[in-house]
């Protein structure tokens, strides 16, 4: 124990010598608190200890024996969620999946952390967090009158938020937004027109500027986003086909000012619809 840190001449018992002592790694130290409590401390992969107390021995052990493994293959144990807030996290976490949504969603996103979860639990540590303090983000846009569909947003993006502190930060071991929390939403039937609607409303448009866009949704069942995008050279007047190759977003375009078009619509490459020769 050479060069023992001391003071006043009396020698600290620091934890590499406590180590020493007990002929453990200095990386982990298991002792005994107290009768009915075990502690690990086990040296993070940024340096910084990581505390964390059981009440068997077994345990403990366990825990010490997985978290050594898991640092071994490469993982990353850290305590870091002990140490910052979920708003300080949020910022960081908002940049890093900057690639994962489209600016429309992200908008969206900022603006339920800021109106929804950070007044609640933005000055929160992460580790702190527990599933009751998540439902009263819930339980407050219920007392607000929120649409379901608005708190569904909610949930999702907190449940995203923790498991990405867990599989992408590797700070948390638990996700304390709970699947028994997600939301219900009530199914509603989708409202279509009748037939005798849809000649009625296609009589009101015959000569509108937009008719010929009203008759590709009714005939083709095309979103508007759809419609709007479409080319000439989308359009095959030999082969009597349409190409929907991409969509206009509304959404996107009103995060990012300007007239947003995006390619492959619905997840597919495109969409060719065929009409018949009556429709010419």
């Amino acid at each position: 124990m050479e060069n023992q840190p001391a003071i006043g001449g009396v020698p600290l018992l620091t934890v590499d010598t406590l180590a020493e002592l007990l002929q453990v790694s200095p990386q982990t130290i298991y002792y005994w608190v107290n009768r009915h409590h075990y502690q690990v401390k086990i040296r993070g992969t940024d340096g910084m200890w990581v505390t964390k107390v059981f009440d068997t021995k077994g345990e403990a052990k366990a825990f010490q024996n997985h978290t050594n493994c898991f640092k071994q293959d490469g993982g990353s144990v850290t305590s870091s969620a002990n140490r910052i807030t979920l708003d300080e996290y949020f910022q960081d976490w908002f940049r890093t999946i900057e690639h994962q949504a489209s600016p429309g969603w992200r908008k969206c996103q900022r603006n339920f952390y800021g109106d929804y979860i950070k007044p609640i639990l933005g000055h929160r540590k992460m580790k702190s967090i527990t599933p009751v303090m998540v439902s009263e983000v819930l339980k407050e846009m219920i007392g607000q009158k929120k649409a379901e569909q608005t708190q569904l947003h909610i949930y999702f993006l907190m449940r995203k938020m923790f498991k990405d502190a867990i599989e992408l930060y590797q700070m948390m071991h638990f996700n304390p937004v709970a699947r028994t929390m997600k939301p219900k939403v009530p199914l509603i039937e989708a409202r279509h027109l009748s037939l005798s609607q849809m000649i009625v409303l296609l009589s009101h448009v015959k000569d509108a500027e937009y008719g010929t866009a009203i008759w590709l949704q009714l005939y083709a069942g095309l979103r508007y986003g759809e419609v709007a995008a479409l080319n000439w050279s989308d359009v095959d007047l030999e082969r009597g086909t349409i190409t929907v190759r991409r969509a206009f977003s509304k959404q996107d375009s009103w995060a990012k000012g300007t007239r947003i078009i995006k390619d492959y619509p619905k997840g597919l490459p495109k969409n060719k619809i065929t009409f018949g020769r009556a429709a010419w």
